[in-house]
């Protein structure tokens, strides 16, 4: 199997280059600081959150209680399950990575967003969810940036108070060179 694996590093990296075999594995979405000092780039990043919060339009303010937070932001997490198919200049080939993900399913905004992570001894697939739902209908995007580009892989799946379930069968393709993302993602409440 490592012979097979260095046979296809080119192939690898032409995809790679497209931004759609792998982004950075730093956190789950291979996001980076934007200052390699190590300060933080938003400038108002270290200031102090007020503990009140705008409600409605009325104007007042007060802070939110903990049932009203539950229910307006809900944190699932979990488990990925994907095969990746190659297809080009070297052949045909699948494997299959696993990994963990979560999402914050933010109710009163009807979207979904989250992070998770992909991997087996040869990549990483690091992403960001982004997405939508309609009633229990949810619908995205898994975007894996790095230096290298950007690959946007669409998701559907359904949501309720017990599952989030996220389901994605997408073809990347550059230069002659194709991988096949198939896959789903099973999360729960985190309690």
């Amino acid at each position: 199997m490592a012979q097979r694996w260095t046979s296809l590093w080119p192939a690898v990296l032409s995809l790679g280059v497209a931004g759609c075999v792998w982004a950075p594995a730093q956190g789950h979405s291979g996001a980076t600081d934007a200052d390699p000092e190590g300060e933080p780039s938003d400038p108002t990043a270290n200031e102090t959150p007020d503990v009140h919060e705008q409600t409605g339009d009325t104007g007042d303010t007060r802070t939110p209680t903990e049932s009203e937070e539950s229910t307006n932001r809900r944190r699932y997490q979990g488990e990925m399950d994907v095969t990746y198919t190659y297809d080009g200049s070297f052949g045909e080939f699948s494997d299959e990575c696993d990994g963990s993900a979560f999402v914050f399913v933010l109710v009163d905004e009807d979207t979904v967003e989250g992070e998770g992570i992909c991997e087996n001894e040869f990549l990483t697939f690091g992403f960001v969810i982004e997405g939508s739902f309609d009633g229990d209908a949810l619908e995205g995007i898994l975007i894996a940036e790095s230096s290298l580009g950007r690959a946007e892989t669409p998701f559907e799946g359904e949501w309720n108070s017990e599952v989030v379930r996220l389901a994605f069968d997408h073809t990347h393709a550059a230069d002659g060179e194709s991988l096949r993302l198939e896959g789903v993602i099973n999360l729960v409440p985190d309690e």
